[in-house]
């Protein structure tokens, strides 16, 4: 799920919230509950059900529940007085209030890395050696920020961003940003990432 509401985004599949397309830090147990409320959305969820998603082995109280509540709404710049995102149901649990759009729907890409699927719904993805891209290699001829695939309605493409060794697509360097297209092969560093359109059958598969 890639959701958007406000300024935020919670893509569930990279495990990312940000804001203002900024990371926004949750711990994992906050994550987790932003994304059950998420998923449930507009319904509410009762304190006993988020205990159980939550917690599955512990017993746990109302006041660790109401911690990463408080928690997820400094993240999204939320406000227990004025909810726009995450409202109190009093006396049985928390909803997920905010406008919403899913983009998950949006997957027109994808990449293959080895034995790795990776969907590309619409958005910007950074590929490099920083542990926060989006797909991160960890190899040293590789830069934190080597280049950029940006997937729109309209299709993918492709930007190397002033990497040192250079991106090349297929058995050629680029520069400036070029168009992607089924099957293109992508060279970063180590890694080749074969870039597949939604609307063949390989993305199916």
């Amino acid at each position: 799920m890639r959701l958007c509401f406000g300024d935020c985004v919670l893509d569930t599949a990279t495990r990312e919230l940000t804001r203002g397309g900024a990371g926004a830090a949750l711990s994992p147990k906050a994550f987790a509950l932003l994304e059950v409320l998420a998923a449930r959305r507009p319904d509410a969820v009762s304190h006993a059900d988020l205990r159980q998603a939550l917690w599955p082995d512990v017993k746990a109280g109302g006041t660790s529940l109401a911690r990463l509540v408080n928690e997820v709404r400094a993240a999204v710049g939320d406000s227990a007085g004025d909810p726009r995102i995450i409202r109190t149901v009093p006396r049985f649990g928390y909803a997920f209030c905010g406008s919403a759009r899913d983009e998950s729907a949006g997957v027109v890409c994808a990449l293959q890395w080895g034995a790795q699927h990776i969907p590309l719904p619409i958005g910007t993805y950074v590929i490099g050696r920083s542990a926060d891209a989006s797909i991160a290699i960890p190899a040293t001829n590789v830069s934190r920020r080597h280049a950029q695939i940006v997937v729109t309605s309209a299709g993918a493409t492709l930007e190397d961003l002033g990497s040192r060794n250079g991106t090349c697509l297929g058995d050629e360097s680029i520069s400036g940003i070029v168009a992607l297209k089924n099957d293109d092969r992508i060279v970063v560093g180590p890694a080749t990432l074969i870039f597949i359109q939604a609307d063949d059958d390989a993305t199916t598969q």
